[in-house]
């Protein structure tokens, strides 16, 4: 399966450097997979889409003050965004690094918001273009709280205002490196709205890591393979979705990394193989989601828009062709969806608007 096929053009323009300004003001394209048919509404409609019997289901997770600046023994300078703690210690890390990187061996220092600076060691260099760095100090939560900065997408350049805008108002787990940006939208009083009209709000836990955004270097998209990512489903959620299923509602998940981890959670210790029981349960999702994929939870996905050749935009593909005897349908589909969304304006990635799946 070609990623090349995943592939479409997007005027920069469009990218999105700002959030909506109240959060719910976005727009919101709402997609029938079965149809194909679009709908071009603002997201403070969506509570009028939603039937009785609906169950929204969000990750709460919060993004944690893990970029720095930090500048090579050299002199250069460079930007650091931590990925994952390696050790108990939180001295040994795996991340991203911009600018002129050290190589194994190397060394460079990670500058705290006072200038303090933190000399680091690069050990390792992956494949995947990630670095193995060894701190000479541990890098706990009051370290990151005090130092570090909550880190934006790469191709967020002018961004101005206050970072707590790249969280969701019900973000609370810390621990991730990227928002769960299809939660962005809501504001408190949507979802008290939504509680209301519906079964209810309930939520989930996944750690935004590499996985999310690690680019596909394989041509092949089956290729690809997932190390895995933090989650939870407490209990609270588990019972909650069983009911839905039970009394016919859909589940609605808020973004793909919800979805993963609902779709994850659904495959692990149940007796049946193809059961769609969710019970409680903490681990690392490493479900990998593309076109061919059978959904046991999930029944209505609301996202954002998302890069090409992403695994983001394979979960949505495989979602909408789920439906379909072809499968491929839901790739051309959701590129048509995208094409018709370019053409009206929307703006795109983790600022952008937003896009329901039905």
């Amino acid at each position: 399966m070609d990623t090349a096929r995943f592939d479409f053009e997007l005027p920069a323009g469009l990218i999105a450097q700002q959030p909506a300004d109240p959060r719910d003001s976005s727009r919101l394209l709402v997609l029938d997979r079965r149809t194909g048919s679009c709908r071009h509404l603002r997201f403070r409609q969506l509570p009028g889409l939603l039937r009785e019997t609906d169950l929204l289901v969000h990750n709460n997770t919060r993004v944690s003050e893990y970029q720095f600046r930090a500048r090579r023994d050299t002199g250069g300078r460079l930007s650091v965004t931590l990925l994952e703690a390696m050790d108990p210690d939180r001295r040994v890390w795996r991340c991203l690094i911009r600018g002129s990187v050290p190589a194994r061996g190397g060394s460079l220092s990670l500058i705290g918001s006072d200038g303090t600076e933190m000399p680091a060691v690069v050990q390792e260099i992956g494949d995947d273009g990630t670095r193995i760095i060894n701190m000479s100090c541990a890098l706990d939560a009051a370290v990151l709280a005090r130092h570090g900065t909550v880190p934006l997408p790469p191709y967020i350049k002018d961004f101005t205002g206050d970072r707590e805008r790249y969280q969701t108002v019900y973000a609370r787990e810390a621990g991730s490196v990227a928002a769960p940006t299809a939660g962005l939208h809501f504001t408190k009083n949507m979802l008290d709205t939504v509680a209301a009209a519906t079964m209810g709000v309930c939520s989930v836990t996944l750690q935004v890591g590499r996985d999310t955004f690690a680019p596909v270097r394989t041509n092949d998209l089956t290729q690809h393979t997932l190390s895995g990512e933090p989650v939870g489903v407490p209990a609270a959620t588990a019972q909650a979705v069983n009911r839905c299923r039970n009394v016919g509602g859909r589940v609605l998940s808020v973004g793909t990394t919800t979805t993963r981890t609902l779709e994850w959670a659904v495959r692990q210790g149940g007796a049946d193989p193809g059961g769609r029981e969710l019970r409680p349960v903490a681990g690392l999702a490493d479900t990998y989601i593309y076109p061919g994929f059978r959904f046991r939870v999930v029944d209505c996905i609301l996202t954002n828009f998302h890069l090409p050749r992403s695994t983001p935009l394979f979960m949505i593909s495989a979602f909408i062709g789920e439906v379909h005897a072809d499968p491929d349908r839901g790739r051309t589909m959701l590129l048509e969806a995208y094409a018709a969304a370019i053409r009206e304006g929307y703006r795109f990635y983790s600022f952008g608007d937003a896009m329901l799946i039905v």
